[in-house]
């Protein structure tokens, strides 16, 4: 994490990156880097004249100045925030070789959005932009990303072609007018294509995940600048997980025809996901919704809906807790119409397709999801019976003693559905879910650490 920002980052040392890499940012950014102390005058004055002659706006900054910024400063635009930069770049320089001001700026640089991450230095940019190690780097794409730099969101080759090719070109004219490639070099790699948007790394289905790792950790007070969070995720798992909800989300779209329909007027499907390790308590995979560029509104975690059928289970588990005489597995129960009164109104629960089977055993009326046998005992044990078990289970939302809620009527969350589940998959002993294994800070001390019982 930076900030409260999770990242994408692959620290590499300057040796690594491709001389390509470090003279096209240098060319474009800061010609004079090896010359100056920190800080360009004559930058200085000549942004300052352009920008009082009213022309288009310039920047002064030289690359010790803006990794400055980056590093310790805000990107606020005041005269304060400025004058603190300009002597803290002065002092940087006494203090560090250029060597270590260029390797330190090219891996902590900010590159660009990819879905809840923030691709941070030339190592994940080559990554991400490329599917290439930084060292497999050309001219072309070196150049690219030193284009990039200036302004990830302008310059964004997935997005804006053109602009970012005219950026790239230029980025090379300045490398050829420096003196550090040949016009041939500059012409060929001007015809190079850019890359274009491709399907998603296996780190990147998961920005649901990091959003609730992210408030997991703020919830407890966990420090998240210069932390390494080490979570429960499966990468194999939420890449299966992600393909799944889109495929049967794009199979209800074209062949439900209610649902076709409210497509058709821009009515979107949602579907969420959640699954995690029985044996530990960690998620192992979350789907908030079917696109996080589109929405961040987290439906596994903050949607609430009526949970239907999957409550019966534990209308059955309640009867069996509080009355065992009376209840158990085959004990009989009446399968059949019926209507209750209750603060003024009737209600008449009603079987799926109106069949009605009568006297049925206990594990049949589960079995098969009987509505009018379910209610029936719910009513008999008492509905306060049936909200303390879920409860116990781990529901946390609150719940109102209606003979519906026996049906699923209340409305629950998809982790508290997950949580009252491995309750019961652990003979009815809850435990805590959490989407983070253990945090540690910049030295490697221990912050957080997850012990599930």
């Amino acid at each position: 994490f930076l900030g409260d920002q999770p990242i994408i980052q692959n620290y590499t040392t300057l040796g690594q990156i491709p001389t390509y890499c470090m003279n096209a940012v240098l060319a474009i950014e800061d010609p004079k880097f090896l010359e100056h102390r920190g800080v360009s005058y004559r930058g200085i004055a000549r942004a300052a004249i352009s920008n009082l002659l009213g022309r288009h706006r310039q920047g002064g900054s030289t690359i010790t100045q803006q990794l400055v910024k980056n590093y310790f400063l805000s990107a606020e635009k005041t005269l304060r925030r400025k004058a603190i930069e300009f002597f803290m770049s002065l002092i940087l320089e006494t203090q560090q070789s250029k060597d270590q001001i260029l390797e330190t700026y090219l891996n902590i640089i900010y590159m660009g959005q990819n879905g809840t991450f923030q691709v941070r230095g030339f190592p994940a940019a080559a990554l991400y932009y490329f599917q290439k190690s930084v060292d497999n780097l050309e001219l072309s794409d070196c150049a690219l990303l030193a284009a990039v730099l200036n302004s990830p969101g302008l310059f964004n080759p997935f997005k804006h072609q053109k602009k970012t090719e005219l950026r790239r070109n230029l980025v090379l004219e300045k490398m050829k007018e420096n003196g550090m490639i040949t016009e041939a070099d500059s012409k060929l790699a001007s015809t190079q294509s850019l890359p274009m948007a491709r399907t998603s790394l296996a780190i990147e289905t998961a920005p649901y995940y990091v959003d609730a790792a992210k408030k997991q950790l703020i919830k407890n007070n966990i420090e998240l600048l210069g932390s390494k969070v080490f979570k429960g995720l499966s990468l194999k798992s939420q890449k299966f997980a992600q393909d799944a909800v889109i495929k049967h989300l794009t199979y209800l779209e074209n062949n439900n025809p209610k649902i076709k329909s409210l497509k058709q007027k821009n009515s979107i499907l949602e579907s969420s996901l959640l699954s995690a390790d029985n044996a530990t308590g960690l998620i192992t995979t979350i789907v908030g919704g079917r696109n996080y560029g589109l929405t961040q509104f987290n439906r596994a975690m903050d949607a609430r809906r009526q949970v239907g059928s999957i409550i019966k289970p534990f209308v059955y588990l309640a009867a069996l807790i509080e009355n065992s005489d009376k209840y158990n597995s085959v004990a009989i129960i009446k399968d059949e119409k019926f209507s209750h009164k209750y603060d003024g109104q009737i209600w008449s629960p009603d079987n799926y397709n109106n069949k009605y089977y009568g006297d049925v055993p206990f594990y049949f009326a589960l079995i098969h999801s009987l509505n009018a046998a379910t209610a029936k005992i719910a009513l008999d044990i008492g509905l306060e019976s049936v909200i303390s078990t879920i409860e116990k289970l781990g529901a946390t939302s609150k719940l109102a003693p209606v003979p519906s809620i026996s049906l699923g009527s209340s409305e629950l969350s998809p982790l508290e559905i997950l949580e009252t589940y491995m309750s019961l998959a652990k003979l009815g002993e809850h435990t805590e879910t959490s989407f983070v294994r253990f945090v540690t800070n910049e030295e490697g001390q221990a912050l957080f650490e997850f012990k599930p019982r």
